[in-house]
């Protein structure tokens, strides 16, 4: 029995979910970006780049874990 057989292994998402997906991923890294530019008042320019990667992945993290 193959692991596609055995139920345990899902399919690989269609185009439509990965574009799906994708448009939600712009999203939320949008309204990430958007905040910390609001929040700093310094401007995304003069940020080093591993605040910025910080945040993005906080926002990304804490809309991952919503119920």
């Amino acid at each position: 029995m193959t692991d596609q057989q055995d139920g345990l292994t899902p399919s690989p998402p269609t185009l439509k979910e990965q574009h799906m997906a994708r448009d939600d991923l712009v999203e939320v890294l949008t309204e990430a970006l958007e905040k910390l530019d609001t929040e700093t008042g310094e401007g995304l320019a003069d940020m080093p780049y591993q605040d910025i990667a910080e945040a993005l992945a906080d926002t990304i993290l804490r809309k991952a874990v919503k119920p």
